[in-house]
């Protein structure tokens, strides 16, 4: 298995788990967060998108600036399709290049799964009996 394939495998697990971790969830437990300092699910995922866009941005050296990502659509539906789209398109900017594979494990990989626990832990505070094994199929 190349690195490239290596990173693109992780690439869809962790879009895998993210998805799962939010099958289901309507506008109003999107708004949950894990602590009162926390990102609420939903700002996890529009986060997760303004990481996509630095990361595709980093792939040709380019500085991305942090905030200025603004969805078309900020309802919690607009908020996850932008993510899968915006997403898609970085992970398709994906090359054997070794600078470019080191920022695709650095902006999606290793951030997304991070927040695949973020948004389990945050989730599990509005449905306490979620199954969080749920994120593994």
């Amino acid at each position: 298995m190349s690195a490239l394939e290596l990173i693109l495998q992780q690439l869809a697990n962790a879009q895998f788990q993210i998805t799962q971790a939010i099958d289901g969830l309507d506008a109003e437990h999107a708004e949950a967060r894990s602590n009162e300092l926390g990102m609420t699910i939903k700002e996890q995922i529009y986060h997760l998108t303004e990481a996509a866009l630095a990361g595709k941005k980093s792939f040709t050296d380019e500085k991305y600036q942090w905030g200025s990502y603004a969805p078309e659509d900020g309802s919690w539906e607009g908020i996850k399709k932008g993510w899968l789209a915006i997403r898609a398109e970085t992970v398709a900017a994906i090359s054997e290049d070794e600078a470019v594979l080191t920022h695709a494990h650095e902006y999606l990989v290793a951030h997304d799964f991070y927040h695949v626990g973020q948004i389990c832990a945050a989730r599990r505070t509005v449905e306490p009996n979620w199954d969080t094994y749920a994120i593994y199929g």
